[in-house]
C-alpha cells in the first residue's frame, strides 16, 4: 500500500539509522517491491510541475487562498511538511496502491485543464496528511531526505545478500534488477548492442599526479553520444540514455558505411567550421534545440569521434584496460582520436600535448589509467581532465538574482552548487560567460523551476546543469569558495545527479 511506503519515509525522517541498516530491516514489509524501489529511485520522465505551480495546484484543490500555503511553506520550506501541517487532522489513511501512486507520479502536469490535473485532485485530496506530505515531495522529484541512486544500489545488494547487484546497475535500472530478484532470475549482465551503458565520468586532476602508465586524448567541447550498430540498425543515445537518433541524419550517413560488425562506441559530437576547426560547445545548442532537424544540420556542422570502444564483434570490451581498448578502436574503420601513451613513447610530454590540444582548438586533454577498465555510471578516479591554465567543473543553478540595465527582466546572476553527501551545497555566484540570447533561453527555462522567493533571490529546483571556469578554490568560514568564476556552458546533457562533489574541489587545493 501507499501508506506503507510514505510510513516507511516518515520513520527514517526521525531515524538516528542509516539507510543501509533502516532499508535491510524493513524493506520486506513492502509486498510491490518493485514499484517502492521505482518510486525511491525515481525512475520518472519530468512532468513539468515546480513548487510554483504546485503551491497553484493545491490552493485550488483543497479549496484555500494561495497566501496562506505560501506563509506555510516560508515557515517549512518544503510544500510537503507545509500540507502536513496545514491539513491538521486528517489521519485516515488511502486504499491507493503503489501501482496507483506509480501511475500519479507518472502523470504529465503541462496543463491545469486536463484530465490528469481532474485524477490528481481526486487523489490528493483522499490521502491522508503522511500520505500527502510525501507524494508531494516524490510528485515534484524532491524526497529531501538523501535517498540516491548510491544508497539504493547499495541497500537493495545488502537485502538480497548479492554483492553483484553493483554491476547490474551499471546496465539496468533498479526496479528491474529487484524485479528479477524477486523472480530468482539473474537480470542479463551481458551487454547487447542498443542497450544503454551508463558512461564513465572523468574527475578533475587532483594536482600534479599522474598514473604509473598514462594515456592522454584530447579534450573534445562537445556533447557525449553512444553510438550502437548492429548489421544496418544504427540508434544513437545521449548522454542520459534517451535515443535521439533522429537528431542526427549526418552521423547516420556516416554510420551507414561502415562495416556492419556489431559495436558500441563512446563517442564525442562537436561543432566545427567550413575548415574542420572546433567551435565552441554553445553551438550544440542548435543541434539539440531545433526543431528543423536538416535546417540545424546545415546550420551547425559536427564532427564525430570515438573515444573508447565498450563492445566490438560480439565481445564486451568493459572489462579490457584502458590501452586494449584503445588499441582495438585505432584498428577499426571508425573516426577515432589518436592518443598517446607513456609506456609507449620516450618523448611522452603531458604539457607538450595540452599545448598542441590547445593549438589545435581544442579544449584541453584526459589523462587516463592505461591499466583501468571501463567503470560505468561511475566518476572515476581512472579519467582526469587536465586544464592548467584554469579550473573547471559541473555545477547546477540552485538559485539566481534578476539583473538589471540591458539584463532587466533577465536572471543575470546565478547561484551554483556542488553535491555533498546526497546534497546541494552552495558554492558561488557567477554572472558571466553567457550571451544575451542564452540569457533568455536560460531565464525561461528557470522560471518554470522556482521554488520559492525570499527578498531579492529566486530558489531553484536542482534542474540546470553548467561548466563553470575558475582561477582559484578559496576556503571560507562557511567552507569553499572559487574566484573569478565564469560560465562555460549550459549542460543539457548532462543531470543534475552527475556534477561534481565537494570532494571534487578539496582535491583541487
Amino acid at each position: 500500500m501507499m501508506w506503507n511506503l510514505c510510513y516507511f519515509l516518515e520513520v527514517f525522517e526521525q531515524s538516528p539509522s542509516n539507510f543501509k541498516e533502516y532499508f535491510r530491516n524493513n524493506f520486506s514489509s513492502f509486498e510491490d517491491r518493485v514499484t517502492a524501489i521505482k518510486i525511491l529511485n525515481l525512475e520518472y520522465e519530468p512532468n513539468n510541475i515546480a513548487e510554483n505551480k504546485a503551491i497553484k495546484w493545491c490552493s485550488s484543490f483543497f479549496d484555500v487562498f494561495e497566501e496562506e500555503l505560501l506563509s506555510f511553506c516560508s515557515v517549512y520550506e518544503d510544500l510537503g511538511e507545509s500540507l502536513f501541517h496545514f491539513m491538521w487532522g486528517n489521519e485516515d489513511k488511502s486504499n491507493f496502491t503503489l501501482k496507483q501512486m506509480d501511475n500519479l507520479l507518472s502523470l504529465d502536469c503541462n496543463r491545469f485543464d486536463s484530465n490528469n490535473t481532474i485524477l490528481l485532485r481526486e487523489a490528493m485530496t483522499s490521502m491522508s496528511r503522511i500520505e500527502l506530505k510525501w507524494f508531494i515531495r516524490f510528485w515534484l522529484r524532491k524526497p529531501r531526505i538523501g535517498i540516491m541512486t548510491k544508497n539504493l544500489t547499495k541497500g537493495i545488494a545488502e537485502y538480497y545478500q548479492n554483492d553483484t547487484v553493483h554491476e547490474w546497475a551499471k546496465l539496468h535500472p533498479l526496479s528491474y534488477i529487484v524485479e528479477c530478484l524477486e523472480d530468482d532470475i539473474l537480470p542479463e549482465s551481458n551487454i547487447t548492442v542498443g542497450q544503454f551503458i551508463k558512461p564513465m565520468l572523468a574527475k578533475p586532476r587532483p594536482g600534479k599526479k599522474k598514473f604509473t602508465n598514462t594515456i592522454v586524448d584530447y579534450k573534445f567541447d562537445g556533447n557525449r553520444y553512444q553510438i550502437h550498430k548492429h548489421g544496418n540498425t544504427v540508434s544513437i543515445f545521449n548522454r542520459k540514455g534517451k535515443r535521439v537518433t533522429d537528431k542526427f541524419p549526418d552521423i547516420l550517413g556516416i554510420a551507414a558505411e561502415w562495416s556492419d560488425k556489431s559495436a558500441i562506441l563512446d563517442c564525442e559530437f562537436y561543432p566545427v567550421d567550413t575548415t574542420g576547426r572546433p567551435l565552441p560547445h554553445h553551438r550544440m545548442a542548435t543541434r539539440v534545440h531545433s526543431k528543423d532537424v536538416l535546417k540545424a544540420v546545415e546550420k551547425c556542422p559536427i564532427e564525430v569521434v570515438a573515444f573508447d570502444i565498450l563492445f566490438y564483434n560480439n565481445e564486451n570490451l568493459m572489462e579490457r584496460t584502458q590501452l586494449e581498448r584503445k588499441q582495438i578502436l585505432s584498428k577499426t574503420e571508425y573516426p577515432h582520436c589518436d592518443y598517446h601513451c607513456e609506456e609507449d613513447n620516450d618523448s611522452f610530454n603531458i604539457n607538450a600535448l595540452y599545448n598542441m590540444s590547445i593549438e589545435e582548438g581544442f579544449e584541453g586533454i584526459m589523462l587516463k589509467d592505461a591499466s583501468s577498465k571501463y567503470d560505468a555510471g561511475k566518476r572515476s578516479n581512472s579519467w582526469w581532465k587536465y586544464k592548467p591554465a584554469q579550473y573547471e567543473i559541473d555545477v547546477v543553478i540552485v538559485k539566481g538574482k534578476l539583473g538589471t540595465g540591458n539584463r532587466m527582466g533577465l536572471f543575470g546572476s546565478f547561484g551554483v552548487a556542488v553535491l555533498n553527501n546526497g546534497n546541494y551545497e552552495f558554492l558561488s555566484y557567477v554572472g558571466t560567460g553567457l550571451s544575451d540570447s542564452e540569457l533568455e533561453r536560460l531565464t525561461g527555462r528557470l522560471r518554470k523551476n522556482i521554488e520559492k522567493v525570499s527578498g531579492t533571490e529566486y530558489f531553484f529546483l536542482p534542474r540546470i546543469v553548467l561548466t563553470v571556469v575558475f582561477e582559484a578554490i578559496t576556503r571560507t568560514d562557511e567552507g569553499y569558495g572559487i574566484r573569478f568564476p565564469r560560465v562555460k556552458s549550459i549542460r543539457e546533457d548532462k543531470y543534475a545527479s552527475e556534477i561534481n562533489s565537494l570532494q571534487d574541489i578539496m582535491e583541487m587545493i
